[in-house]
């Protein structure tokens, strides 16, 4: 367990930084505000006492950082046998490993950002707090795998739309298509719900004036046009995102743009 992606905190943050951390999220987890999820508070309550704990002694935090470092740099399968990435040899010629490196890598980041991300966002905690033990155990635990992780993403997207974040080709009719998701096709699904938040997170943000074209460069505002068009096109063809993205010629330039202005 990395006890700073559990707390939303830098590996340089000050004991005060860890102390504001501790203390909002042990106030989301604490058993006795979680009733209906005792289990799950309970682990997750006792997990963010041993983080606590350990990166409060300097001592200590010293010698977890470094164990912390050394994993960071392996990955361990399945069979418990332990790999270098990169630069693996694969004694028993076995090279399908290789797709299971980058889906622990992809476990592994989608979670570091995913306990930043509801340790911000109580309604996201709420979601997760409401998400099967069994699914939330495996998550802390570390031995989830995509479906698990796909499962609870759909959660969090199904939770924002009922909160109003909606349209035509953004809808709980479309989310309910990928509930049952081939585990070959995951990764493509994870791109396609993104990709069209991102558009209409782009729309709305400029549409209520939370963003304004005077406020921002000339290259954001060729970005945010396109991705205008984009949204308006979706609304007539609802499951044409390749077609639009074509269309409009959106580049992976665009995207790093749209998500700097809606964060």
């Amino acid at each position: 367990m990395d006890y700073y992606t559990l707390l939303g905190i830098p590996m340089d943050a000050t004991q005060d930084q860890i102390k504001a951390a501790y203390r909002k999220a042990i106030k989301i987890w604490h058993p006795d505000l979680n009733r209906n999820n005792i289990s799950t508070a309970s682990l997750m309550a006792a997990q963010l006492n041993e983080a606590y704990r350990v990166l409060m002694d300097p001592n200590e935090r010293a010698i977890y950082n470094s164990k912390l470092m050394e994993s960071k740099k392996k990955v361990v399968f399945e069979d418990r046998k332990v790999y270098r990435n990169v630069r693996t040899e694969y004694s028993d010629g076995d090279f399908n490993n290789i797709s299971r490196i980058k889906e622990v890598e992809r476990i592994e980041a989608w979670k570091e950002r995913f306990f930043i991300y509801i340790s911000k966002h109580q309604w996201a905690a709420r979601v997760y707090s409401n998400t099967g033990d069994r699914v939330k155990n495996k998550i802390i635990s570390g031995s989830s795998n995509l479906q698990d992780i796909f499962g609870v993403y759909l959660r969090l997207e199904e939770a924002k739309i009922r909160m109003g974040l909606s349209s035509a080709y953004f809808n709980l009719e479309v989310m309910k298509g990928y509930a049952n998701m081939e585990k070959e096709k995951i990764d493509v699904a994870f791109k396609t719900i993104s990709s069209l938040e991102i558009i209409l997170q782009t729309y709305i943000r400029f549409r209520s004036g939370l963003i304004k074209e005077s406020q921002i460069s000339t290259e954001e505002q060729y970005t945010w046009k396109k991705f205008n068009m984009v949204h308006k096109y979706l609304l007539k063809r609802p499951k044409d995102l390749f077609g639009a993205i074509q269309k409009f010629k959106i580049e992976d330039r665009d995207w790093e743009i749209a998500l700097n202005l809606i964060r």
